[in-house]
């Protein structure tokens, strides 16, 4: 692979919606395409995902960071330094923010801004040059530094845990749903119970009612 990223992408967690991409290696992020769709959308839909994650899959890695509802990911080759990896996540996110944070809730279709391919290329460029990746190491923050603190997992794990989840939820609904038709099944009985008990009193009561209202009336 001639370039150590194959695919980087900007999206709004909220809908996965894309907002920003660049695409170095075409085959690639075809055969990933999917794989991070999928993984977007279990963004969306189990709240709040780790701020910063490395996923493994295949021959490459998944690097991303979440930050104000704006997903930033890299697929990267898995020679390819992580620390540079984030590093450069960091300043894409430090760019977009600035320059298209206050528009980021109100897009309303895909590639809003695809116009910052520009600026994720040039900054892409820094960090794959041999002789100003050493600069952006040096701007490490202290948390980044800590590789440990960046959590790390598999594809395989990620959809796995979505799939329990999705059926925890299925059958959750489902408990919902018996449990809806036990109180009214529940209801029904107790006024069964109530009409067998006072249905004949109360038919008495009337037959009073009505005998006396003719007797005077």
């Amino acid at each position: 692979m001639s370039s150590a990223f194959a695919q980087v992408l900007i999206a709004r967690v909220s809908d996965a919606m894309p907002l920003a991409e660049s695409v170095l290696v075409e085959p690639l992020a075809t055969q990933y395409k999917r794989t991070i769709k999928a993984m977007l959308r279990k963004m969306e839909d189990n709240n709040p995902a780790p701020i910063r994650c490395t996923v493994t899959t295949g021959d490459l890695l998944i690097h991303y960071e979440i930050a104000s509802g704006v997903c930033y990911l890299a697929l990267c080759d898995k020679s390819f330094s992580k620390k540079l990896a984030f590093a450069y996540l960091e300043d894409l996110q430090q760019a977009f923010s600035e320059q298209y944070g206050d528009r980021v809730a109100s897009a309303e279709r895909p590639y809003a801004f695809i116009a910052f391919d520009n600026k994720m290329t040039k900054l892409r460029r820094q960090y794959e040059d041999s002789r100003t990746s050493h600069r952006a190491l040096s701007k490490l923050n202290t948390e980044l530094q800590d590789v440990q603190q960046i959590m790390l997992k598999s594809i395989d794990d990620v959809l796995e845990r979505d799939s329990k989840l999705d059926g925890l939820t299925s059958q959750v609904d489902q408990l919902k749903g018996q449990a809806a038709k036990y109180r009214k099944s529940a209801q029904n009985l107790k006024w069964k119970a109530l009409l067998q008990k006072w249905g004949p009193v109360g038919g008495v009561t009337l037959v009073i009612l009505i005998f006396l209202y003719f007797y005077y009336f």
